[in-house]
């Protein structure tokens, strides 16, 4: 007698299914310049679901690492680059990241209360300042970075949607500054105001003064007079001549003409490069009125 076994396999399969829940993502790029100080700036997207399941109520956006392939991000320009970064909080504390590597505050999360409506939300971008980037010089920066965007079902799962790329640039001016101060005090650049006393006038006297410059690229210097290269009093006057370090003396004798008084070639140092400044009074004529004889003299650097 033959006996026969039957054995049954059931094979059982957990499927998860994705919920499409239709995410739309608009935003524009990021441009920023580079200043004198660090900056904190907000930059925001839109999103809206076309889905009305409440499975697709609630949103997380992770952060890629962009093209360094670390959270110490940096955007590029040929072969030289400068450090940003892309924070949940506009002081700059949580630095945010990619699923995976994102714990609380360092994704961006938010509620789509109604499908078919735009919502907005921001982040921040840390632009750093131009002393860190002086010796860069001007130009343009950029980083791609991957935004992946996940719904979050009721039951707290995360489910893939979408991925948008977001262009971050970073404009390094090209920018030169000035001051004016007493000769051997170091550049400040807000020391833009500077008075000579020449105390009793005697003829052919002198005095010196400070410019310092600061800037990344060629720049050249221009001065213009007030009074037209005179010092006055009243009806009185008082001609002068000034020089720029070792250039010749000149006189500013058309009022409010700006006068080309010197060039640099190159960027200077990060702490600038000094200038004398040396007016010379003329002769005062001898029916000269008594009194106080002034002239303001303002000073421009164009950067090149």
């Amino acid at each position: 007698m033959m006996k026969f076994l039957c054995l049954t396999l059931l094979l059982h399969m957990d499927i998860a299914f994705g919920q499409n829940c239709n995410f739309n993502i608009n935003f524009s790029n990021f441009v920023g310049e580079v200043g004198d100080s660090e900056q904190s700036l907000s930059h925001e997207f839109t999103i809206k679901r076309g889905s009305n399941s409440n499975n697709c109520k609630n949103f997380r956006a992770f952060y890629g690492k962009g093209n360094a392939n670390t959270y110490n991000r940096r955007a590029f320009y040929g072969s030289l680059s400068m450090s940003y970064n892309l924070y949940f909080d506009s002081a700059l504390t949580s630095v945010l990241k990619n699923y995976g590597d994102a714990n609380s505050s360092e994704y961006i999360q938010g509620t789509l209360s109604n499908n078919n409506t735009d919502y907005t939300f921001n982040h921040f971008v840390k632009v750093i300042n131009l002393d860190s980037v002086f010796s860069n010089g001007p130009g343009y920066y950029g980083d791609l970075i991957p935004i992946s965007f996940y719904s979050v079902k009721n039951n707290g799962t995360l489910i893939y949607q979408t991925t948008a790329y977001f262009w971050y640039q970073f404009v390094i001016p090209r920018y030169a500054e000035l001051s004016l101060g007493s000769i051997g005090e170091s550049h400040d650049p807000s020391s833009t105001q500077h008075t000579l006393n020449f105390g009793t006038i005697e003829n052919f006297e002198t005095q010196t003064a400070r410019l310092s410059v600061k800037g990344n690229v060629p720049f050249g210097i221009f001065m213009s007079s007030q009074n037209g290269g005179k010092l006055i009093n009243g009806s009185s006057f008082i001609d002068y001549t000034i020089s720029l370090d070792n250039g010749p003396a000149q006189s500013l004798s058309v009022a409010g003409n700006s006068y080309y008084m010197g060039q640099s070639y190159t960027a200077t140092s990060i702490g600038g490069t000094h200038y004398p400044l040396r007016i010379q009074l003329q002769s005062l004529s001898s029916n000269a009125s008594t009194g106080t004889y002034t002239d303001v003299i303002t000073v421009t650097v164009n950067a090149y």
